[in-house]
């Protein structure tokens, strides 16, 4: 029972109005579903509620049928699956039987993959948008508690308990979308030797497959006199929703444009990688082209960058330049442990 006092926008008014939906998402994790795909298949369900499916209902119905449950839950996972394909799925007409069934109209595989542009969006704008309120499992443990207060104060007939502050704040649509970093909504894509891509191929792709999705891409720029193309590059999304739906419950995801293989995956920064990033953002680089570095540097500019400022091209201050020295000395020794892996490389943008 939300408090009388609660903008109708408010937090604490999203969780009652997605109170089916985090449900659906508790069940999803009860039965063992990785929290990523959970995600994506309650945005899917969102989306087909709206469209005229009434699963949302059916599953929270049979929440205790572990059979009908988890069908549904194979049938989302089959269309999610249908979303990623680059061909027309075949013999779709008895994949989702169950989903057909809530139709009014014929309904299968093939009419998802007709339509997965719109679902795609819709999809990726539950995930950017109110899904990473109502997913939050933080705000969503302060709705409960706050909603067992209410609930005895109303047995007791007494004041209802103040709101939360975190429950009280009003949501923007759209804003959580507009507020997720860059690093959120990438991919990092690497290539096989030999067969490379452009920054044209890769955005056309994924036009081709989601529509308007993708906000730029950028692709290694190689050595002066380099015989070997790029390696690897990043596509930025307009919503993280999207990098989501790609990988799905992956931490690696392979496919191919153009017959050529690419693997896709979310970089994760550690400890001493923000540390670099940190100093490398604070010291004036050399490096960045033109455009405003955003094409990708590896790690041979990033050494070459640090040696600049340990030999005095930097700021004088003795901390800055020992911290300076201390990571040039560790990517040398690293260079000489193991070979060159991209997904191991430290990437400027």
């Amino acid at each position: 029972m939300a408090s009388s006092s609660s903008p109708i926008n408010s937090i604490v008014n999203l969780f009652h109005f997605h109170k089916v939906d985090r449900n659906v998402y508790d069940q999803l994790l009860g039965h063992g579903t990785e929290p990523s795909v959970a995600r994506n298949v309650v945005a899917l369900l969102i989306w087909l509620d709206t469209i005229g499916l009434d699963v949302l209902s059916y599953l929270n119905d049979h929440a205790s049928n572990s059979y009908a449950f988890l069908r549904l839950v194979a049938e989302a996972d089959a269309v999610l699956d249908c979303l990623r394909r680059d061909a027309p799925p075949r013999d779709s007409a008895l994949a989702i039987p169950v989903l057909a069934s809530l139709s009014d109209q014929p309904i299968d595989l093939g009419f998802f993959y007709f339509n997965r542009h719109v679902a795609t969006k819709r999809i990726a704008g539950v995930l950017s948008g109110a899904g990473r309120v109502f997913f939050d499992d933080a705000l969503y443990a302060s709705f409960l508690r706050y909603e067992e207060a209410a609930a005895d104060a109303w047995k007791r007939n007494a004041a209802p308990p103040p709101l939360p502050e975190e429950l009280a704040r009003t949501y923007e649509l759209g804003a959580t979308a507009a507020t997720s970093s860059e690093d959120q909504r990438s991919l990092f894509l690497t290539f096989s030797k030999g067969f490379p891509l452009t920054k044209e191929e890769i955005e056309a792709y994924f036009r081709e497959k989601w529509g308007d999705c993708v906000e730029k891409v950028a692709v290694q720029k190689p050595a002066a006199g380099s015989v070997v193309g790029p390696l690897y590059g990043r596509v930025v999304f307009t919503r993280d929703g999207y990098a989501g739906l790609v990988l799905n419950d992956t931490k690696v995801y392979k496919f191919a444009i153009n017959g050529k293989q690419v693997w896709a995956r979310q970089r994760r920064w550690n400890r001493r990688t923000r540390c670099a990033r940190s100093i490398l953002r604070t010291i004036a680089l050399a490096g960045e082209d033109e455009a405003g570095g955003e094409e990708l540097a590896g790690r041979g500019i990033l050494e070459t960058n640090l040696t600049a400022v340990a030999a005095g091209d930097g700021p004088e201050a003795p901390d800055q330049k020992q911290r300076v020295f201390e990571r040039l000395l560790l990517l040398r020794l690293r260079r000489r442990r193991r070979r060159f892996n991209p997904f191991t490389t430290s990437f400027l943008f």
